[in-house]
């Protein structure tokens, strides 16, 4: 992994352990939720991946890791406090100018 991908990745992790955590009556839009590099967790809490939302559908969440590299999980799949910021992220706004 080159050098400012590392920087990045630690600048990332020391602004989340900053962040406080999102209620469950908080929303996010999908394009906040993509900005955020984070690691995502399955029900059992032995599998994880870090990565960056790309978009959802009704049940899966596509991630993208590093390398550009696609992840297809199901939602059901991950750990409640995923699904939780998955569920709470609202499609933004489309622009009609677009």
């Amino acid at each position: 992994m080159p050098r400012e991908h590392l920087i990045i990745q630690n600048k990332t992790i020391k602004k989340l352990e900053r962040a406080k955590p999102a209620s469950a009556n908080e929303s996010t839009t999908t394009s906040e939720l993509a900005k955020t590099f984070r690691i995502w967790t399955d029900k059992s809490g032995q599998h994880k991946v870090e990565a960056w939302f790309l978009r959802k559908t009704e049940t899966e969440v596509v991630l993208t890791a590093a390398a550009s590299r696609e992840i297809k999980l199901a939602i059901n799949k991950l750990c409640d406090a995923d699904q939780a910021l998955i569920k709470n992220a609202q499609s933004p706004v489309e622009n009609p100018f677009d």
